[in-house]
């Protein structure tokens, strides 16, 4: 009996050993599961991360799109936009007036220079509206690049005025067309050169001021020759009806 007791003892003993190692085992913590980080648990790879604020002066994307201004050189273009805007605006209404007309002028001396090129019968004509094609030229270029800078267009087609003057050419040949157009250029050019010497003194804007005083030496000359021009077409005409 005391042989059977020893080994149920034994028995006995050994299960609850084994029970007591599996009962550990099932109960440790796991490394992905347990509180391993002290003051709190450790977040699972599935679960979102929480997102960190913004970095102090950081904008965030919501600011940094469809704000409609942007920095360029340190200034903002809305800031460029009022610029563009003051300049559209800084020439005063007698300049602008100014700057439109002049550029028509030279717009019908160029056109009424290459006609007196190719229906001309005096070669005062001819070379006049060669100068004419020339000088005028020029001038509307220059001033199309002051008038750009001021945020002005400049008018690209003569004034109606000028092209009725233009189509009364065009009926005309030989000598009559010489007499004509000598005739028209003496009356622009006088006009011309009083308008450009009030504003090389008046003109409000110091470009626009510049241009008239620079181009006025050569209206005068044109002025000059326009009337040398007129008085030879008129002893051509006189020399033709005496034959």
């Amino acid at each position: 009996m005391q042989h059977r007791f020893a080994l149920v003892t034994f028995i006995v003993a050994g299960a609850a050993l084994a029970c007591s190692s599996a009962f550990a085992q099932g109960t440790a913590p796991s490394a992905s599961g347990s509180n391993a980080s002290k003051g709190g648990t450790a977040p699972s790879a599935m679960s979102p991360a929480t997102p960190s604020p913004p970095a102090p002066g950081s904008t965030g994307m919501d600011k940094g799109m469809g704000t409609g201004a942007s920095s360029k050189g340190g200034q903002s273009t809305n800031a460029t936009d009022a610029n563009t805007m003051a300049k559209a605006g800084a020439l005063s209404s007698g300049d602008r007036k100014f700057v439109q007309e002049a550029a028509e002028g030279s717009k019908a001396e160029v056109s009424g220079g290459q006609m007196a090129q190719s229906k001309g019968s005096s070669d005062s004509v001819k070379q006049f509206g060669q100068r004419m094609a020339t000088d005028h030229q020029k001038a509307y270029d220059q001033l199309s690049q002051i008038a750009s800078s001021k945020g002005v267009t400049v008018p690209t087609e003569p004034s109606k005025a000028h092209q009725r003057d233009a189509a009364k050419l065009e009926k005309l040949s030989g000598n009559d067309f010489d007499r004509e157009y000598a005739k028209q250029m003496v009356s622009d050019h006088k006009k011309d050169v009083s308008e450009f010497r009030k504003q090389a003194k008046s003109a409000k804007d110091p470009d626009v001021r510049n241009f008239a005083a620079t181009t006025l030496p050569t209206l005068e000359e044109h002025l000059k020759m326009a009337q040398d021009m007129e008085s030879t077409v008129k002893k051509e005409r006189t020399a033709k009806a005496g034959r």
